[in-house]
């Protein structure tokens, strides 16, 4: 009957006597073996077991290797597979006290792929915690004693945790003024009063610091009574945060006193708009009190429509295309009173780069655009009081001239021509100045249809002809063969070429030539207008297109103007859908150009010399 039993054991059993020979194998050793008879039994078992030899009557298996719990040896099937077996060997002696080894072979292939599967799976954990920092300990309430990982240890900077018992350490190294609150917490959780712990404390590191933990512990396993007795937590390291908190805080509060004493009034916003901070001058500027504000948000005060169309033009700043917006709005107060104010909206960004809060400054310009209307008032009310007594001085001297050349002396004939191009000269500058008054009020009309470019040039060469003669200033036209059409008002389009033109000729040095040149590409076409001389010095190119501004060079005063030629040039030229630009350099060669979409594509250049 036992013989029946090991017969049929799953483990491989043999029996080896004092010389190697098999004494005994059951069904099992013969599948290990790759027998189906009891031929094996009788033979020698270093012929069936790959590395073993005998010594001194005890069987001696080489390359067994310690692994998983297993002494395990790999033996290769027929078909090539290798097989894991854990190895069990035992010396007895028989009756006569001869050595007997009884060798049992358990085929263990499964429980050692199983084991390292599992190895790499907890190895990976523990990678993942260490790289995370996250450190997992466990409490046994019935053996008053805890566990943790090393990570665990390592946040306290213990790189040899050895056996060290956590719950011990963990109540040694809490600061004094946060172990009863963690306590309690903890005592909560373990009595049912809540599903975890969640706290946050401190710890003596072995760097001598306190360092800040949050730690979440749960309930793993009640007994039948609902008592808890085992508890499972985490622990990681947020010193860095809190100091990142603190700093932001103070950050806070520093924006808050800063902007609590800018004499400007001044908001920070959420970015949906609500108030986060206001000083006093933004609350007397919008009329609503401190709390009135914080309670609601920028876009439900006021007038809602305006409103609507600010936060639309401000996408742009919120989706990075700009970094600051400015414009000009008009408000009503809750009062009733209505003000004009500047807007400028830039973005606070957080540590992590994103934006978090929005800065906004409100200037009150009711009084500046009132005296803005005024001055554009008194302007148009005088240009037009001026403009009809000057067509008449202007006839009456030019009849004078005509009837009196014969009568006058030439002493008298220069005074009624000084005084005729003196008139001239006012009555550009009325016309200048109305022309400016009208494009900044935007009530001047543009009468845009098709017209052909080059046409219109020509015609403001032929017509500066007689100025550039005067200067000993010469003029040379290039332009293409055919017909270039854009949509533009055609007199205001001949105003701007004379006006570059008459600038040219002005600066140019006596005896140099004024280019004038019409290109087109990429479906725009470009009129250049290029001279040599003075060139525009580098300070004053912010200025050179503002009104009323003209370069204080001794070398350029007795050069008669407004300095409303280009800032009216550039007022039209934008209303034409169009642009206008410049390259110069100082003593030398000053090109200026502008550039409008064209309707139709031609082709090569001519010139024309005048």
């Amino acid at each position: 009957m036992f013989r029946a039993i090991v017969d049929s054991a799953v483990a491989s059993i043999l029996v080896i006597d004092g010389s190697g020979t098999v004494q005994f194998c059951n069904k099992a050793g013969l599948k290990l073996f790759f027998r189906d008879d009891t031929s094996i039994e009788g033979g020698c078992i270093t012929d069936f077991l790959p590395n073993s030899e005998m010594i001194d009557g005890e069987l001696v298996v080489h390359g067994i290797r310690q692994a998983f719990g297993f002494a395990l040896i790999t033996l290769t099937t027929p078909s090539g597979e290798k097989r894991g077996f854990n190895v069990r060997h035992d010396l007895e002696l028989d009756e006569k006290k001869n050595k007997l080894n009884i060798l049992r072979m358990t085929d263990v292939t499964e429980e050692v792929a199983t084991q390292k599967a599992l190895s790499a799976q907890k190895e990976r954990w523990d990678l993942a915690l260490k790289g995370s920092q996250i450190g997992i300990f466990e409490s046994d309430l019935r053996a008053n004693e805890g566990s943790a990982t090393n990570t665990w240890f390592h946040l306290f900077g213990v790189e040899d945790p050895a056996d060290l018992d956590s719950d011990k350490f963990w109540h040694e190294r809490v600061h004094p003024d946060d172990l009863q609150g963690v306590l309690d917490s903890d005592a909560s959780c373990v009595y049912g009063d809540k599903e975890r712990s969640d706290t946050k404390y401190r710890v003596l590191h072995e760097d001598g610091q306190w360092h800040w933990m949050h730690s979440v512990l749960l309930v793993a396993e009640r007994d039948a009574s609902g008592k808890a007795i085992r508890l499972l937590g985490t622990m990681t390291d947020i010193t860095e945060l809190r100091q990142a908190m603190e700093l932001a805080r103070e950050r806070e509060n520093q924006l808050r006193r800063l902007i609590a004493s800018a004499p400007v009034p001044m908001a920070v916003l959420s970015p949906d708009g609500r108030f986060q901070i206001t000083n006093e001058a933004c609350q007397t500027f919008l009329g609503y009190s401190a709390d009135d504000l914080l309670e609601n948000s920028l876009w439900a005060l006021g007038d809602r429509q305006m409103l609507a169309d600010l936060q639309n033009e401000i996408k742009s700043l919120l989706d990075g295309s700009i970094d600051v917006y400015a414009g000009e709005k008009t408000f009503q107060r809750p009062d009733g009173a209505e003000i004009e104010f500047a807007i400028r909206f830039s973005k606070l960004h957080g540590e992590s780069g994103n934006y978090r809060s929005l800065i906004v400054q409100f200037i009150d310009i009711t009084e500046q655009k009132r005296v803005a209307r005024l001055k554009d008032n008194f302007i148009a009310t005088v240009s037009h009081e001026l403009r009809t007594p000057l067509a008449s001085i202007s006839g009456a001297l030019g009849l004078m001239q005509a009837m009196s050349a014969e009568r006058l002396d030439e002493k008298a004939l220069n005074l009624l021509t000084i005084a005729s191009r003196n008139g001239q000269r006012l009555k550009e500058l009325v016309d200048d100045l109305l022309d400016f008054q009208h494009l900044s009020s935007g009530a001047l009309s543009l009468k845009i249809a098709p017209a052909n470019i080059i046409a219109i040039v020509d015609q403001a060469v032929e017509e500066i002809q007689p100025f550039a003669q005067k200067l000993e200033v010469g003029l040379s036209f290039q332009h293409e063969p055919q017909q270039l059409t854009g949509n533009l008002d055609p007199v205001r389009f001949k105003q701007i070429i004379v006006n570059l033109l008459s600038n040219a000729i002005k600066f140019s040095t006596t005896g140099e030539k004024v280019m004038v040149q019409v290109t087109h590409s990429q479906g725009f076409c470009c009129v250049a207008v290029t001279n040599k001389g003075i060139g525009i010095a580098p300070e004053f190119r912010e200025h050179i297109f503002r009104p009323f501004s003209q370069q204080a060079d001794p070398a350029t005063r007795d050069r008669e103007g407004s300095g409303l030629g280009l800032a009216i040039s550039k007022g039209l030229i934008e209303r034409m859908r169009g642009s206008i630009g410049y390259e110069s350099v100082p003593n030398g060669q000053t090109t200026f150009w502008i550039r409008l979409p064209l309707e139709e594509m031609p082709e090569t250049i001519t010139e024309k010399a005048l």
